[in-house]
């Protein structure tokens, strides 16, 4: 159980006397109550790294409050610092409350407070089993690439549903699909 005053748990790459590329990380069986920021967020801080074969497994959610939208989402990934960030999967994720925040954040930033450059790309990200009661105050999850070269591609919903109903495509799930997105498929 981790309840923190900012992001739950986060997977970067380089940062400060941390250098190198960042991969093969698991979280799994724990319960999160961030009460600013992510549960569980990856890839903001690096330098030219790669941030590869992420997995989150059987992770509760109880509560996410977050009123700046840079900053939200229960699962986030911004691929900052220009890091490509590779291959990260959500599964048997529950979350219960979102007093204020997103859902799902996945985007390709230049964070001017946080990053030196924009990500390189964000490309295989899975969300499987997924559940959000629908109770408080969500606003649309997000997808969104940088510009034509700094892409967000393939991105799976398998059996994600918010409020009981199961995520079919973006026009009824409350999710936004920006530019500079490809490979998007429901299951």
């Amino acid at each position: 159980f981790v309840r923190t005053s900012d992001d739950s748990v986060t997977i970067y790459a380089t940062r400060k006397e941390g250098r190198g590329d960042t991969q093969r990380i698991r979280v799994r069986n724990s319960t999160f109550w961030p009460d600013v920021a992510h549960a569980m967020f990856v890839g903001l801080h690096g330098d030219s790294n790669l941030v590869s074969d992420i997995e989150f497994n059987d992770i509760d959610v109880l509560n996410l409050d977050e009123d700046d939208p840079e900053y939200q989402g229960a699962m986030a990934i911004s691929a900052g610092d220009s890091n490509t960030v590779r291959n990260v999967a959500f599964r048997n994720i529950r979350v219960d409350h979102i007093e204020e925040g997103k859902l799902i954040n996945v985007r390709v930033v230049y964070n001017s407070k946080y990053s030196f450059s924009p990500g390189q790309a964000v490309d295989g990200v899975v969300f499987q089993n997924i559940t959000y009661a629908g109770r408080g105050w969500a606003g649309k999850s997000i997808l969104g690439g940088y510009d034509i070269a700094r892409r967000v591609s393939n991105v799976v919903f398998d059996n994600v549903r918010i409020d009981g109903r199961k995520l079919s495509g973006p026009q009824d799930s409350g999710l936004e699909i920006e530019p500079f997105v490809d490979g998007v498929t429901f299951k």
